[in-house]
C-alpha cells in the first residue's frame, strides 16, 4: 500500500485524465500523459510543460512511444519540467514541514482573531 504521490515520484512516466494527480507528476518532475478517454476536451494541462495530451488511442500510442525513457521527446519533457521546477515546487524534502507550519499558523490565526496574513508568510 504505497501512497499515490510516492508512486508518481518514483515513476518514469505518469498517465491520467483530468486529474489533480497530474499536478503531482509535474511537481515531481515526471513527464505525464493526459489521456482524455472520454473526449471531454479538458484543457487544463494544455500549456503545461512536461504534459502531453491526447484524446485518441492512436495519439496515446504515439505519445507513449515518443516518451520512452531516454528517447529525445522524453529527455525534452524532463528538461522542460526541470526548467520550470521553481514555478511548481521545491523538491527539498521539507514539504510536510512547510504544510504543517501553514496549518499551525491558520489555527493560531483563527484562535487570535488576527488576520491570517499576519501569521502566514
Amino acid at each position: 500500500m504505497i501512497p499515490t504521490q510516492r508512486l508518481i515520484a518514483i515513476s518514469s512516466l505518469y498517465v491520467a485524465f483530468a486529474s489533480a494527480t497530474i499536478r503531482w507528476a509535474i511537481c515531481a518532475g515526471v513527464p505525464a500523459v493526459n489521456f482524455d478517454v472520454f473526449g471531454y476536451r479538458f484543457q487544463e494541462f494544455a500549456n503545461d510543460p512536461g504534459v502531453m495530451s491526447t484524446d485518441a488511442p492512436s495519439g496515446f500510442k504515439d505519445i507513449a512511444s515518443a516518451l520512452s525513457y531516454g528517447w529525445p521527446a522524453y529527455n525534452e519533457s524532463k528538461g522542460q519540467l526541470s526548467a520550470n521546477q521553481g514555478s511548481w515546487t521545491l523538491l527539498d524534502g521539507q514539504a510536510m514541514q512547510r504544510l504543517e507550519s501553514v496549518l499551525h499558523a491558520l489555527v493560531a490565526a483563527r484562535s487570535s482573531g488576527k488576520p491570517i496574513a499576519a501569521h502566514v508568510g
